[in-house]
This record gives structure tokens, C-alpha cells and sequence, in this order.
């Protein structure tokens, strides 16, 4: 590999290529091996591939641009559910085939009360019992996502009926 040295008047050479009048530094990928050849394996999966376009994949060239890519995970979701009476309801509804994950959990507990976020009945707790005085409550952004089973909801329960909100963010893979 080498690098390159960029000097007035004497620069080096960089291989580009002109796609729709822009000009683009042309790069190659190889397998790590030192070699003069691009490039002709299979690209196996692309992800989060976003506000982009491949136009065509010919004899194991991409051909197109890609203006931005997303670090976002896909179908991100958001909810804030309220309650005064109910000691047990749902915050994200069961997506068939697929897993429910938790990125942030804020709660508030109008009375003392035990509350449980978990899956379907709150048989696999998410993050065990939660225990709460009167007016208590927690902001709880995960480092590592949360997640309930593929096919579960994302549900809350309560020990004692009282003004209970839960606010919850993440994705669904």
C-alpha cells in the first residue's frame, strides 16, 4: 500500500471516473491480498443503504451512487402510554416473525406500585420488577437494546391500579 504525498506542482495521480458530469475518486476493493486486479467476488448483503441509487451490477462492478447512509436501525418506533386504573397493557404491539427492541424507557408512577415491562404476560421480564414509591419514577436509555421474543408484545404490568406513564423508543428487527 502507499500512501500519497500531495506536493505544489507536483502531484501524484488519483484514478477517478465521471458519473453524471461529477467526477469521483475511483477505489478498489480486494480480499486483502496485494494485487492490481479490482475486485470480482460477490458482494453478499447490502444494509442500510439509504437516499442512494444502484443502477447496476455488471460482471462484479456496483455501478451508482450512494449519497447517505443510515446509521438509524430500520422500522424505529416510538410510544408514550398512559394509564390510571389498568395493571396490565400493552406498549408495543406483537409484530409477527419479528423481535421487539428497546433502546430507551422512561417511567412514572403516580403511587407506590411494583411495575414489570416484559414480554406478552410479563413472563420474561425485560428488566425484572421495578419498584416504585408515590410520584417515583426512571429514565432508563440502554446501552445494549432490550428485546422480547419474535412474536411478543411489549407489555407492562403493575402491581397496584394507579396513574402509571410509560414512555418507551427502539426498533423492530
Amino acid at each position: 500500500m502507499a500512501n500519497i504525498l500531495v506536493t505544489a506542482g507536483t502531484q501524484t495521480s488519483v484514478r477517478t471516473v465521471t458519473i453524471a458530469g461529477n467526477e469521483y475518486q475511483q477505489v478498489v476493493v480486494n480480499n486483502g491480498t496485494a494485487s492490481d486486479n479490482p475486485f470480482t467476488g460477490t458482494i453478499l448483503a447490502v444494509t442500510n443503504l439509504a437516499n442512494g441509487t444502484i443502477a447496476a451490477l455488471t460482471k462484479g462492478t456496483v455501478v451508482g451512487t450512494v449519497d447517505a447512509v443510515s446509521q438509524f436501525p430500520p422500522n424505529p418506533w416510538q410510544v408514550t402510554v398512559s394509564t390510571g386504573t389498568t395493571t396490565l397493557g400493552t406498549i408495543k404491539a406483537a409484530v409477527a416473525g419479528s423481535a421487539i427492541f428497546v433502546t430507551d424507557l422512561i417511567i412514572s408512577a403516580g403511587s407506590a406500585t411494583n411495575v414489570v415491562i416484559g414480554a406478552g404476560g410479563t413472563s420474561t421480564p425485560l428488566i425484572g420488577t421495578l419498584s416504585f414509591a408515590q410520584y417515583g419514577g426512571m429514565a432508563y436509555p440502554f446501552s445494549v437494546p432490550g428485546s422480547v421474543t419474535a412474536g411478543s408484545a411489549l407489555v407492562y404490568q403493575q402491581s397496584v391500579g394507579c396513574t402509571l406513564t410509560v414512555y418507551a423508543a427502539g426498533f423492530v428487527r
